[in-house]
């Protein structure tokens, strides 16, 4: 890969909208939606918590609530779907009352596909329904029980060359607080790869021609990405 001085570089924009929430492959919600204006009775869903990490043979359990809005009193039937392979939900289905909440374990198989997947939670009550969603990974045994002050070490194929360090410092990866995910550029691989810092896996790919420094503006909306060809 040619290394050339980046002042030399014209500029055209390409914007990358951050995926808060299903990025790049996915994203985690936590509240759904539901509220109703002008006084009709309606509920909202949400998850606590919003985003769990499910080792391999292993369960971990989160909280479904509904919320009553305008004085709504009736049952609220909830479904889940969207596992990763070989993980099962207990109850993946259940029926609850306003203001009130479910306790749900989900187990993985010492088999279940690795990754991230977004789980949909929907209530149904009448004719409205409302639904929210659910980041659940799963890991495996062997990186998951390792203890919090330890790194874990993903791979990303991602190459180095000696010739970048005529370029430092320079901001490989950008960590936005808003999304709690990382966005590292993968220069030879022609992507920038995204981590979610809570599960600490990869959640997904952005395509761009050879990424090569980045930086997002001050409300975390845009990440401004410069490549090595030039553009921006």
């Amino acid at each position: 890969m040619p290394s050339r001085p980046l002042q030399a570089i014209s500029l055209v924009c390409i914007l990358i909208a951050l995926c808060i929430a299903t990025a790049c492959g996915g994203g985690s919600g936590g509240s759904g939606g539901g509220g109703g204006g002008g006084g009709v009775p309606d509920f909202s869903i949400s998850i606590r918590p919003a985003t769990v990490v499910v080792g391999q043979g292993g369960s971990v359990s989160t909280t479904v609530s509904i919320t009553a809005v305008n004085g709504f009193g009736s049952q609220v039937s909830v479904g889940l779907s969207g596992f990763p392979v070989n993980v099962t939900a207990s109850p993946s289905s259940f029926t609850v009352t306003a203001t009130s909440s479910q306790v749900v374990t989900f187990s993985a198989a010492s088999n279940a596909t690795l990754g991230v997947a977004t789980v949909a939670v929907s209530g149904t009550s009448s004719q409205t329904t409302h639904s929210s969603n659910l980041t659940l990974g799963v890991d495996s045994v062997a990186t998951g029980m390792h203890p919090p002050s330890r790194t874990r070490y993903l791979r990303t194929d991602a190459q180095w060359d000696y010739s970048f360090i005529n370029f430092f410092p320079q901001r490989w990866i950008i960590y936005d607080s808003a999304s709690k995910r990382f966005f590292a550029n993968n220069t030879t691989q022609n992507r920038i790869d995204v981590f979610d810092a809570t599960t600490e896996l990869q959640v997904g790919e952005i395509a761009v021609p050879q990424p090569w420094l980045s930086d997002e503006t001050s409300d975390h909306s845009i990440i401004y990405v410069g490549t090595f060809l030039g553009d921006l």
